[in-house]
């Protein structure tokens, strides 16, 4: 699945996407946790930068149709689906005329904090967009010890076709987006999604998406707790670093060890970037890498070997003007 993720002359073209779980009163413990007056000015900032938010089904037309998006298209999305949305970010949204799409896994609807069936569908008929969030929110790339391919298969079956049934009667509207719990899939995940009749699916890999980003594998802007407003800012403002290739293959598990990840640029990219300012990180650690000019290929290397687990690799760049910021990211999973 996905190879070249944009076709010349779409560089300057970017598409942020912020994730949100929760909001009111927090505590210190707990970075999912927005405060209202954050939140009013993130939503401030998001006027201020003259983007227009859209849904998630917006995003879907106008990949078919440029024409039908916004000169500076932005997706708002919440996962989860706590009930006290409704008198938390709601009134805000709903005060700056911005819609959003509300992720829900189904297992949480109808709980102490969770939205109850007739909310779903009373939100819906306000104008918030409804997706899955899958069943249960488990890790779907898991592969518990003796579970076979079929047995597998009807796992992810049960989490992400049974979820876009029930969401589906319960708001009487079709649900055509998913985001994948904690961010994690593969190409196994991404293909019993598109059986289940996903049209577009949502990772929290961070940086912005074109209208060439393979659906399978949408970027999220994760926003946190005491996010400062120039840093939030930036997110807004970042354009998407692009590949032509990756190795591994996008959704691809690597087999023990991985020793070195090889990325190509776009041809677009050799023009736009400064060579000395590519960086690469895995969380917070820098990783070095390699960088041919004239091939744009990037080998970014793990010392020691990467022997087992998930994780993401975060790629950055300006242009030799100093004004953009570049960004693009993916997630690897050793076994």
């Amino acid at each position: 699945m996905g190879g070249a993720e944009i076709s010349s002359g779409e560089t300057a073209f970017s598409i942020p996407v912020l994730c949100y779980h929760r909001f009111g009163k927090n505590t210190s413990q707990d970075a999912y946790s927005l405060d209202l007056e954050e939140f009013r000015r993130q939503l401030e900032i998001i006027r201020e930068e003259e983007f227009t938010p859209i849904t998630a089904a917006g995003l879907a037309d106008g990949r078919l149709d440029r024409a039908l998006l916004p000169e500076k298209p932005l997706l708002i999305t919440i996962d989860d689906g706590y009930k006290h949305f409704n008198t938390t970010a709601r009134p805000l949204l709903e005060e700056f005329n911005f819609p959003a799409t509300l992720f829900i896994y189904t297992n949480f609807v109808g709980a102490r904090a969770g939205f109850s069936r007739s909310q779903l569908r009373e939100l819906q008929s306000a104008g918030f967009e409804i997706g899955s969030h899958s069943a249960t929110h488990p890790k779907l790339t898991r592969r518990p010890r003796g579970e076979t391919k079929d047995q597998r298969a009807e796992r992810l079956r049960q989490e992400l076709s049974e979820s876009r049934e029930k969401l589906t009667k319960w708001c009487r509207g079709e649900v055509i987006s998913l985001s994948y719990p904690y961010g994690l899939w593969d190409r196994e995940v991404a293909e019993a999604a598109r059986q289940a009749g996903y049209k577009l699916m949502f990772t929290v890999n961070p940086g912005p998406n074109t209208l060439e980003t393979p659906p399978e594998r949408l970027k999220r802007i994760m926003i946190l707790r005491g996010t400062r407003d120039s840093t939030f800012r930036n997110q807004l403002r970042e354009k998407p670093l692009l590949f032509s290739a990756s190795m591994p293959g996008w959704g691809e598990r690597a087999i023990s060890p991985v020793r070195q990840m090889i990325f190509t640029l776009t041809p677009e990219m050799l023009s736009c970037i400064d060579p000395a300012s590519l960086e690469a990180r895995r969380r917070s650690s820098v990783v070095p890498l390699e960088y041919d000019a004239q091939s744009g290929r990037v080998i970014v290397r793990f010392s020691p070997p990467w022997v087992r687990g998930t994780d993401l690799i975060i790629l950055t760049a300006q242009d030799q003007e100093g004004k953009n910021r570049f960004k693009n990211s993916r997630l690897l999973i050793v076994e």
